[in-house]
Formats: C-alpha cells, sequence, structure tokens
C-alpha cells in the first residue's frame, strides 16, 4: 500500500467514518418511543364522569345580526336616507334623495364597506346642517 492509500483509511476511519455514524445514531435516537403506564379502567370511567363533554351551541348556528334601519337626514324639508341592503354575502349602501334613489356603494365581501362609506356620508350630510338618526327612532 502506498502512503496515499495509508492516508486515506486513515483519514477514512479516524474522521470520517465516526462523523458519518454518529450523525446517522444522533437522527435515530429521537425516534425511541416509550409507552405510558397503564391506566386502569376505574381511572378511565372517574376521569370521563369528572369532565363531561360541552353539550354543542346550538344557538350561534346561522345566525346573522339584524340589519340596521336606515338613517334619515333632514334639513328642513329636504330629506335624505342612508341604507345598507344586504344580499349575503354582498352589500349594497343606497342613498335616496327626494324621490331618486342610487345604488353609492357596494361590497361583495359582507358589510363593513358599506357601513363605512354610510357612516362617512352621515358625517358630511351633519357637517351641511342635517340632523341625521336611525329612521326607526323617529
Amino acid at each position: 500500500m502506498n502512503i496515499q492509500n495509508k492516508l486515506s483509511s486513515v483519514l477514512y476511519y479516524s474522521v470520517l467514518f465516526p462523523l458519518f455514524t454518529s450523525s446517522v445514531f444522533a437522527g435515530c435516537a429521537g425516534a425511541v418511543k416509550t409507552e405510558a403506564p397503564p391506566v386502569s379502567s376505574q381511572t378511565q370511567v372517574a376521569a370521563s364522569e369528572a369532565t363531561p363533554a360541552p353539550a354543542p351551541r346550538t344557538d350561534l348556528k346561522n345566525t346573522t345580526p339584524p340589519p340596521k334601519p336606515p338613517i334619515l337626514c333632514a334639513k328642513g324639508a329636504d330629506e335624505r336616507v342612508l341604507e345598507v341592503a344586504e344580499k349575503s354575502p354582498k352589500c349594497f349602501l343606497y342613498y335616496t334623495k327626494g324621490k331618486i334613489k342610487k345604488r353609492v356603494a357596494w361590497s361583495k365581501n359582507g358589510n363593513g364597506h358599506c357601513e363605512s362609506i354610510r357612516d362617512q356620508m352621515r358625517q358630511t350630510l351633519e357637517k351641511s346642517g342635517y340632523a341625521c338618526r336611525w329612521q326607526d327612532s323617529i
């Protein structure tokens, strides 16, 4: 055997082989499973009696908050109405001025956008001197 072969075999057995084998066995060390001690049937019954399963809530299924009534803004004889109409999952914001009703905003992702625009329009009308109230409170 020449010197180069001797050096490579020494390098292999003294450095590379121990590194390789330690990494292989270290990866397998986490796979060791331990079993839990057996539980007697009396303990199982006592545990199930101590913590009963909660009853499923049926009052929350398919419930949506009731729609808010339209907002009526008045300044003398001039009236404006802001109304959010929900057609799940979409919403539409309607603005009525006199006898003309226009759709001024809509969203396909729920009422949040329509209600936000409605609130901005209400603030604008109130800054212009209109008194705004929910229509059912008049």
